[in-house]
């Protein structure tokens, strides 16, 4: 992992070859600011749902286990990349991507899913907005999953 030199928020990968460290993977939502600058929710929410969209058009998966450090996995399921919503009141129009989330429990086994590793902040961020989106669809669950709602732009 690659992290800040400043703050110590995990940025990135070290992309091995030939067994030593060539290259780096920065991840898009690690330039979000963190715990000591309040995030933006109009640009963070929107990165990860492209980074979600992209990573499944790419390598066709569709489960995601989102791990942060003192915090359990949280696994995400890209149920439907491009939706449009309409939420009232007041009346507002979103184009959105459906999440089925839940946290990940040694019940589940293994979880065969691309892992995204994120600071402790942007997963909370991450875990909150699931939440207070879910309140917008009826039914809010189906089974263990609970059904969130990330804006696309």
């Amino acid at each position: 992992p690659l992290h800040c030199y400043t703050c110590g928020e995990l940025v990135g990968a070290q992309l091995p070859f030939n067994g030593a460290p060539a290259a780096a993977q920065l991840l898009l939502y690690a330039t979000v600011p963190g715990d000591s600058v309040q995030a933006p929710l109009e640009l963070f929410a929107p990165i990860i749902t492209t980074f979600l969209v992209e990573q499944s058009e790419r390598h066709a998966a569709h489960h995601f286990v989102v791990e942060a450090p003192d915090m359990p996995p949280l696994v995400l399921w890209l149920f439907q990349p491009l939706v449009e919503l309409v939420v009232a009141p007041p009346v507002k129009h979103y184009v959105a991507s459906k999440i089925l989330y839940h946290e990940a429990d040694a019940s589940m086994g293994a979880v065969d899913a691309v892992s995204i590793y994120m600071g402790h902040s942007h997963a909370r961020l991450l875990h909150r907005l699931l939440l207070d989106s879910s309140e917008w669809s009826t039914p809010s669950r189906l089974g263990p999953w609970m059904v969130g709602w990330l804006p696309r732009t």
